[in-house]
């Protein structure tokens, strides 16, 4: 059996959903379409994290220099009850994340590829490589307006990518799937931000998941936190307006430990716990953010109470314009003053 087919039936062994191999010439169109992004947009490369971003996984020049090919497999995680009160909060993915979650089934499955990879003698790098790209060039599904990849389960799905020395390829047979309506633009005007302008066009900078985990160190825009809504960790707006995702998500079983921890993702909970507990309870699931810059979530958390205000939060917003870490009282002041001048909040 050839090399790339065994790789493939051996990720379906493993329980991935789908594998596919594309060859790194693949990628060159998707290559110009991020420049190009770049070009429409200067405030992505003028973001630094965000440019780095770009720069270490889905660009040419975070590719190792023996990258040959991509392979990429598919975790469906539409098929998970969530906690109700997480909804609009967490994103989807995020609350479904396996990749720390040792014990879950595609935990395992990933372990297990790079077990395989090993005794095949093949080098690889992992997580990194255009994702979307590569599982639609392998036939695996399609990219719609939203950017997102889609396939017969809709968009919910996690991609797993490995970047490896040989020069292998595992194409399937196209999946059969409408194409977006031509005149359907539901996506974009649901987008809070106007992150993205239009089909396949996203500015990153002002994307909701990306100004909640990737600014390391600095707030989201003053202009941009109205918009972000309730969001303190991903998005999900594009998604769940999306015909293509109706009725394709199915309330199965609850994910790994998801219902434990989130009792503890009240925002008066993130912004009060001890450091410690708050790594312990959020940090170490939304493993984005990293502990020493936990101060984040306690930043959202003031974010939120002053957009979806409720008198509860008033002592809390006031409690923390004297917080230890700055941008934790910056943030604490600007919810102060939203809350002053939209909801008429008074001393």
């Amino acid at each position: 059996m050839a090399l790339a087919a065994v790789i493939h039936d051996k990720a379906v062994e493993f329980g991935f959903d789908g594998c596919g191999i594309v060859k790194m010439d693949a990628f060159e169109e998707h290559f110009d379409h991020v420049r190009e992004r770049f070009r429409l947009f200067p405030e992505i490369a003028e973001h630094r994290q965000l440019r780095e971003y770009y720069m270490a996984v889905v660009m040419p020049e975070g590719m190792p220099d023996y990258a040959k090919a991509v392979i990429v497999c598919t975790v469906r995680y539409g098929k998970y009850t969530l906690p109700q009160h997480m909804i609009g909060r967490v994103g989807k993915a995020y609350m479904t994340d396996h990749r720390r979650e040792e014990g879950t089934v595609f935990y395992e499955a990933v372990q297990n590829m790079h077990a395989l990879l090993d005794d095949l003698g093949i080098r690889y790098t992992y997580d990194i490589g255009p994702a979307r790209w590569a599982a639609m060039k392998t036939g695996l599904g399609v990219l719609r307006k939203n950017n997102f990849f889609y396939n017969e389960h809709g968009s919910w799905h996690w991609l797993e990518t490995w970047v490896i020395d040989r020069e292998l390829e595992y194409l399937n047979e196209p999946v059969a799937l409408p194409p977006c309506p031509p005149q359907c633009g539901k996506c974009i005007d649901a987008c809070p931000t106007g992150a993205l302008t239009e089909a396949h066009t996203l500015n990153a900078a002002k994307c909701i998941p990306l100004n909640t985990y990737l600014r390391y160190d600095s707030l989201p825009p003053a202009e941009l936190r109205p918009y972000m809504r309730g969001w303190l960790y991903g998005c999900d707006a594009c998604q769940d307006v999306c015909p293509m995702n109706r009725g394709k998500w199915e309330n199965g079983e609850p994910f790994h430990r998801l219902d434990e921890l989130s009792e503890h993702m009240r925002l008066e909970d993130i912004l009060t716990m001890p450091d410690e507990r708050l790594n312990e309870m959020v940090v170490k699931k939304y493993w984005y953010i990293s502990k020493r810059r936990s101060w984040i979530w306690r930043a959202a958390a003031l974010r939120v109470m002053a957009v979806e205000y409720e008198p509860k939060y008033k002592t809390y917003i006031q409690n923390a314009l004297g917080h230890p870490h700055e941008s934790v009282a910056e943030m604490a002041a600007w919810a102060w003053g939203y809350i002053r001048t939209i909801h008429g909040v008074t001393e």
